[in-house]
């Protein structure tokens, strides 16, 4: 099982003083094959959502290809509503 990469950001001070943001890395990928592999662990995780998102657009456009709307239209349509 893949451990999720973490990034984490404190304030802290540099050498001179200064306050700055610094970026810390937890757990994250250092090699190729690392990076790939949470690549296709992150592509498993959401293929479930993307067929129902997949499904539901489909199901949208059939409807709205019955009632006459123009792919402009439900374009607007969508991005009014959400």
């Amino acid at each position: 099982m893949l451990k999720p990469s973490a990034i984490s950001f404190k304030i802290g001070r540099d050498d001179g003083g200064k306050i700055e943001l610094m970026k810390t890395y937890e757990n994250y990928p250092t090699t190729e094959s690392d990076r790939l592999n949470q690549l296709g662990a992150g592509f498993r995780a959401n293929f479930v959502v993307a067929a129902s998102v997949g499904a539901y657009g489909s199901v949208l456009g059939l409807m709205a290809a019955q009632k006459g709307l123009t792919w402009y239209q439900l374009l607007l349509m969508n991005l009014s509503v959400f």
